[in-house]
């Protein structure tokens, strides 16, 4: 102990430079004892060793081929057809609404049932009688068994009449006139429907901003009865609906 204390005195009792020198010294006496030995590392602990791991968040690109939505309202009920095609690793397909066109709720789900390269339709419908806005948002969204994720396009309903369109005469005979008021110059498709659903008429014009009056043709064989008027905004893809009877 006396012999650490008074070599640690001394130490103290040196100047910078003697300090410096006694430490070269003793770093080449260690380098010197050291020459000639091989170090061997032992392996490290594989649990020890931070892994990389990718994390799925979901949003992942499924591999469908053909994802797309239409809707159909009649009456108080909105019918949606959507298309899957190569639905591999699919778990379930989600129907989905929304009443602001942002926040989305989950109605039901819908199982695959397509076989592979092979274009399946399915069908859901929506009963609106509760619903009180002025448009509704539909999407659907697919799902693997792994949290990926794709969704449809949205396709927005309109359930009120709006003063934006209105046609005459109802009830029809041979032809219909359609008065159609667009905030800008776009393009539309006129859709007409029986009551069992069954498409009767189908017909595109370009409109201009503004009233524009159109003609609809191609209707005078069609049986009497209630149809259902679709109207759909190529653009911004909202649809007004309307009924006529022949």
């Amino acid at each position: 102990m006396r012999t650490y204390r008074s070599g640690f005195l001394f130490f103290q009792q040196l100047t910078l430079t003697g300090r410096l020198f006694l430490l070269m010294v003793f770093l080449a006496g260690t380098q010197a004892s050291g020459a000639g030995r091989s170090v061997v590392l032992s392996r490290p602990d594989p649990l020890m060793i931070p892994v990389k791991c990718r994390v799925d968040t979901g949003g992942g690109i499924l591999p469908l081929h053909n994802f797309s939505l239409t809707v159909l309202l009649k009456e108080n009920t909105v019918y949606l057809k959507w298309l899957a095609e190569n639905e591999m690793n699919t778990e379930k397909f989600i129907t989905q609404r929304s009443l602001d066109g942002a926040v989305f709720t989950d109605m039901g789900s819908t199982l695959p049932a397509g076989p592979m390269n092979i274009l399946t339709e399915y069908n859901a419908a929506d009963d609106i009688q509760p619903v009180t806005t002025g448009i509704v948002y539909y999407r659907v969204k697919a799902e693997d068994n792994r949290g990926n994720y794709a969704y449809s396009n949205v396709v927005p309903v309109r359930l009120i009449r709006v003063n934006g369109f209105r046609f005459w005469p109802n009830p029809f005979e041979s032809g219909i006139t359609l008065s159609y008021t667009a905030a800008n110059a776009t393009s539309i498709r006129v859709e007409i429907y029986d009551n069992g659903g069954r498409q009767v008429k189908l017909q595109e014009f370009s409109v201009n901003r503004g009233m524009n009056q159109l003609s609809i043709t191609g209707v005078a064989a069609l049986s009497h009865g209630l149809y259902h008027l679709r109207i759909t905004d190529l653009v911004t893809n909202e649809i007004s609906v309307g009924k006529i009877t022949k």
